[in-house]
């Protein structure tokens, strides 16, 4: 995955972290330290269907600001990053 970052085919797509475990907050951090945050995109997989009692929107929100605390690099990778991936014009 990460040389397929490296090579500029491929984006990330930041969301799941009930999925990952306890972990989740290092496993984005470490990813981000990997290949950078101009690839990755997040996502709130919400609707969480049959996993309601598991996980909500606000914890995703918080779960990615707590694993990349800087405001610039989560205004990119909850916005810029998308805005650059679908072609929805200049993400500035």
């Amino acid at each position: 995955m990460v040389s397929a970052v490296a090579a500029g085919r491929t984006w990330i797509k930041a969301s799941g972290p009930h999925r990952l475990g306890e972990g989740a907050v290092e496993v984005l951090r470490m990813l981000v330290q990997e290949v950078g945050h101009e690839r990755v995109v997040w996502a709130s997989d919400c609707p969480f269907v049959g996993e309601e009692s598991r996980i909500s929107y606000a914890q995703t929100l918080a779960w990615l600001k707590e694993a990349l605390p800087d405001s610039a690099t989560q205004r990119r990778v909850m916005s810029d990053n998308a805005i650059a991936l679908y072609g929805f014009g200049d993400a500035r």
